[in-house]
């Protein structure tokens, strides 16, 4: 598998990666604990990817809007 997007969080022991599988998107992540690693993956058509997109979007931006008023007060 080759992943043209992938984080690892080699802290916490896990990490997350996207790449394309025929004609959707995988997401894959895993989770290391006491010796065992746990693998999930998800396959994405078109109408999941838009959902995600719309949604991360709006969460984002909610964020940023919650991190600047934090910062102000």
């Amino acid at each position: 598998m080759t992943a043209p997007f992938e984080f690892v969080d080699h802290e916490h022991e896990r990490g997350l990666a996207l790449y394309y599988e025929d004609d959707q998107i995988a997401v894959n992540t895993w989770m290391r604990r006491e010796g065992m690693t746990t693998y999930h993956e998800v396959f994405l058509n078109q109408a999941a990817v838009q959902l995600l997109i719309e949604a991360l979007t709006t969460m984002q931006a909610d964020i940023s809007t919650r991190f600047q008023k934090a910062i102000e007060a």
